[in-house]
């Protein structure tokens, strides 16, 4: 997992935006695959910050969520 990959990962939400459902398993999905991803590699305090600030741009991505 990298920038690019977050930032692809994030273009397919905004894509599939009008189908809530379908936006929100595709954003629990990266935040489980990045959570994973961290857990799994010796990463840099650094680099997992700013994969977190880019993983958490899906918040700005407007659709329907449920708590």
């Amino acid at each position: 997992m990298n920038i690019g990959v977050i930032k692809a990962r994030l273009d397919l939400i905004d894509h599939v935006k009008k189908d809530p459902e379908k936006a929100h398993i595709m954003e629990d999905d990266l935040y489980h695959d990045f959570i994973k991803f961290i857990s799994g590699y010796p990463l840099s305090p650094e680099y997992i910050k700013d994969l977190a600030k880019e993983v958490l741009k899906s918040k700005k991505i407007e659709f329907g969520r449920w708590i």
